[in-house]
């Protein structure tokens, strides 16, 4: 900072002027303060910050980014899912791999421009349209193609690859490189394979082509599966899935297959109560979880040995969590999960963290 003389001082990192002073509230609208990007410390990335020169862009044009993507998430999740249920997962699925991947390679081509902030944010909510069909519908879709003894393996191993992500993406910021384009480009390049592969060689999902008593296309969908496996396939396999055939009992015997969803929820008291539970469960859960991500960053240490931590106790929840649930059933597992969260964020609150 400028002396009473004209002088150009360093500041003591450790002294309260120095943290109340830089900080881009103000330092971007001081003149007493000059301040340059220390491009040898390890957390000065190249990224949305400084390719689009967003340091004095203020916090609510920053925090639009993911604002934007959890909005289009959240739209996307009131018609995507129930879309699904109509025209198939399949096409969904794929649907909302495109458009996230026309996404990711606009993001490689686009100008190192802060005019183009706005633009940015914009894909950043088509980004959060296309995730429901990529996480929800995608999850379903997936185990709805797998046999029902194994849907719960399948599903610690979506989740453990998800928290995987966070840890390869933090140990190339760390070690290889702080440049954010090559891990856009790795995503493009990985999500073009997965598409043409998908499109090429899946078919719908056995359990909703026989919900919606395609039973035709369900046996060719069967056959072809089988085929992939090298299994026998019974003849009428579509007409003796003991899992199928329990579902349609109990739509029968239970809920009119002619109403509508809404309909089934206000007409059913059990169904509406369950949803109103689990959406409780999600809300805290999902609260809960972003939350500790958005933290991270102010609990004192390295960042990227606090996010390779966490990621970690996440795919080791992920795993213990999917043989716990075949063990004790999901009531049990998700009472001592919030257990432990209690337990958790207990200590993040009571605990100092700045010491």
């Amino acid at each position: 900072q400028q002396d009473s003389y004209g002088n150009w001082l360093t500041m003591d990192p450790n002294s309260p002027e120095f943290i109340g002073k830089c900080n881009p509230e103000y330092f971007c609208i001081n003149s007493d303060v000059m301040w340059e990007r220390d491009e040898d410390s390890s957390i000065s990335l190249i990224n949305f910050m400084l390719k689009f020169d967003m340091v004095c862009a203020g916090s609510f044009t920053i925090s639009m980014f993911g604002m934007m993507l959890f909005t289009g998430f959240t739209l996307s999740s009131l018609v995507l899912p129930a879309l699904s249920d109509k025209i198939g997962r399949r096409s969904i699925f794929l649907g909302c791999l495109l458009v996230n991947l026309i996404v990711l390679a606009i993001l490689l081509i686009i100008p190192d421009q802060k005019e183009w902030v706005n633009f940015v944010i914009f894909l950043f909510f088509i980004t959060g349209l296309s995730l429901a069909g990529r996480a929800s519908v995608g999850y379903c879709f997936m185990l709805e193609c797998a046999p029902e003894r194994y849907s719960s393996i399948m599903g610690s191993f979506w989740n453990i690859s998800e928290g995987m992500v966070y840890i390869y993406a933090t140990v190339y910021y760390r070690w290889v490189s702080k440049d954010w384009w090559w891990t856009i480009a790795f995503a493009l390049v990985l999500q073009t394979v997965t598409l043409f592969l998908l499109y090429r060689y899946s078919t719908e999902s056995p359990k909703w082509l026989y919900n919606k008593k395609k039973f035709a296309e369900c046996q060719y969908t069967m056959r072809y599966m089988a085929d992939w496996n090298g299994v026998e396939l019974n003849p009428n396999s579509c007409l003796n899935v003991p899992m199928f055939n329990k579902q349609e009992k109990i739509s029968e015997s239970t809920i009119k297959t002619d109403e509508s969803q809404w309909g089934i929820i206000k007409n059913y008291p059990g169904v509406l109560r369950n949803l109103l539970c689990m959406v409780m469960v999600w809300v805290s859960a999902s609260f809960c979880y972003y939350l500790i991500s958005y933290q991270l960053k102010y609990i004192k240490g390295d960042i990227f040995t606090n996010g390779i931590v966490s990621s970690i106790s996440e795919c080791i929840a992920y795993g213990v969590s999917g043989i716990l649930y075949t063990k004790m059933g999901i009531k049990n597992v998700l009472i001592l999960s919030y257990a432990l969260t209690i337990g958790g964020m207990y200590l993040l609150i009571t605990v100092p963290t700045n010491a």
